[in-house]
């Protein structure tokens, strides 16, 4: 599936705009669900969203896996990991995978503990686009390719 970087307004200049690798996504914990966008993020070592959607949910937050996150000037946040699972807008399956709700952020990432293991990411910065594969669908595209060679 290819998909198009999201153009926002620039946090620090209005009148100028960024681009940003998002995707929708639905999360499910038990029998609630909710829908949302979420950034791609390679350099995020886990699945990360908000606290606030974890109540939505009907987590009980505090009674996950504790860990520890650093951030970008080694400022450190509390999470708390849960088994969830995640669906990609326009792809069938759920996905189990589990996400660390922490206070701090607000923006959900997707990153490589949890969802970069589940799937095949092509970033094309320079179009503004990427790719995403399912894993298996990633696994018999690369065979088919070494066949061919």
């Amino acid at each position: 599936m290819r998909l198009r970087y999201r153009r926002l307004p620039d946090f620090f200049d209005p009148t100028k705009f960024s681009y940003y690798p998002y995707l929708q996504v639905g999360i499910r914990y038990k029998e609630k669900a909710v829908l949302m966008h979420a950034l791609l993020d390679s350099g995020a070592v886990d699945t990360l969203f908000p606290a606030s959607l974890a109540v939505e949910l009907g987590i009980d937050l505090l009674s996950g896996v504790r860990k520890v996150y650093f951030g970008l000037g080694g400022h450190s946040a509390i999470g708390y990991l849960h088994d969830c699972q995640l669906q990609v807008q326009g792809l069938k399956p759920w996905t189990p995978l589990r996400i660390g709700f922490v206070d701090t952020i607000r923006v959900p990432l997707l990153g490589q503990s949890g969802f970069f293991e589940h799937y095949q990411i092509i970033f094309e910065r320079f179009n503004y686009q990427f790719e995403l594969y399912p894993k298996v669908d990633a696994l018999i595209r690369a065979r088919r390719g070494r066949r061919r060679r």
